[in-house]
């Protein structure tokens, strides 16, 4: 164990901002987390906090904090005036591709609040909204790969191999000594995930760390129009190192 500080953080963990798009696997990130090292992570997530409870801040002020959560949904503001954090906050960065994060925010938004249109010009319009934001959270926050106080992880690097990045994010983490490869497996078989059973979103434990989103599968699949939102943001993959799966399909 480490030592703490005077205000009770554990020195050994310090505090780790997490910046993540939406639909990234910031939650099943988090659980991992939790599960390997135990009472010693704490996690904020000031969207679902009350005031009260939470500093509303980020980076988080509360010294007990491990890992706080933000969206930065406003793309201006964070950590001062920088567009990045200082150097002596950590900054955990989760991205994933454009098109399979729209599709899987499009159904969670749509099962929050299902009195909202759900349509195929609803989920264009959507789309095309969700093109700007991206672009811009993709330049603001992973550009440059990763840094000795930044680490970006990919989703699908996430789900394709859990063992590998999640080992790496624990030894970030927590520099004091080696993963335990044997823990950390049985808390990535173990971690629950969040599934949709007759309209109802429920966690399901043991369901690992994997992807199960098939973009050929959703209702509003139009290839021409997701070969048209891949188009206005090709550059932007390239950069992040994905394919465009539909430009030349449709």
């Amino acid at each position: 164990m480490g030592s703490e500080e005077p205000g009770g953080r554990d020195t050994r963990l310090g505090y780790v901002a997490c910046v993540s798009y939406p639909r990234s696997g910031h939650h099943v990130t988090q659980r991992v987390l939790a599960a390997y090292f135990g009472e010693t992570f704490r996690h904020c997530e000031f969207y679902r906090t009350s005031p009260g409870e939470c500093c509303k801040s980020f980076p988080c002020r509360d010294p007990t904090v491990t890992m706080s959560k933000c969206h930065d949904f406003g793309l201006c503001g964070l950590f001062g005036r920088g567009v990045r954090p200082p150097c002596s906050t950590r900054c955990l960065v989760l991205v994933r591709s454009f098109l399979d994060a729209a599709v899987s925010e499009y159904e969670m938004t749509r099962r929050d609040a299902p009195q909202l249109p759900d349509t195929a010009a609803s989920w264009k319009r959507f789309a095309w909204e969700r093109t700007r934001y991206y672009r811009r959270f993709v330049s603001k926050w992973a550009s440059g790969g990763d840094g000795e106080h930044r680490r970006l992880i990919r989703y699908e690097d996430l789900t394709a191999s859990p063992s590998g990045v999640l080992g790496g994010l624990v030894g970030w983490i927590d520099p004091s000594k080696p993963p335990d490869g044997e823990r950390l497996g049985a808390c990535i078989e173990g971690v629950s995930a969040l599934e949709v059973h007759e309209g109802q979103a429920v966690f399901v434990a043991g369901r690992g760390v994997q992807s199960r989103r098939d973009l050929n599968r959703f209702r509003w699949f139009d290839p021409g129009l997701f070969a048209d939102l891949e188009q206005t943001l090709a550059g932007v993959l390239r950069g992040l190192g994905y394919p465009t799966r539909f430009m030349g399909q449709a």
